[in-house]
């Protein structure tokens, strides 16, 4: 990502560090299913966008008290968590899988 916004010179790179960082945390990762954001934090970054647009209704809170919306948080957290476990998981195994095919089994001759 940061090879395709750096200028040509290439000299510019810690400028834009923290914008391509903040981009690649909101992005869902096939591995997990999930964004690095929401891993972290149990939730997504809210953008300058959003802040101008609004959330959408299913991102606006609904939380009557701290205590609710930690509980939900902590919940999102721990779900999210599963089910990053088992996307990586399947990626593991089929990985090995592939690497399975390509490896030949060694035989050992006795002498």
């Amino acid at each position: 990502m940061l090879g395709k916004v750096v200028s040509t010179s290439q000299r510019d790179w810690d400028e834009v560090l923290p914008q391509v960082m903040a981009a690649y945390r909101a992005t869902r990762h096939d591995a997990t299913g999930y964004s690095p954001n929401m891993l972290f934090l149990g939730r997504e970054v809210s953008t300058p966008l959003d802040l101008v647009m609004g959330l959408p209704p299913d991102q606006r809170s609904t939380c009557a008290s701290y205590d609710d919306f930690v509980q939900v948080v902590e919940q999102r957290a721990m779900d999210a968590y599963e089910v990053a476990r088992k996307h990586l998981r399947r990626n593991a195994e089929r990985r090995k899988n592939a690497y399975d095919i390509r490896v030949s089994t060694a035989t050992i001759s006795s002498w």
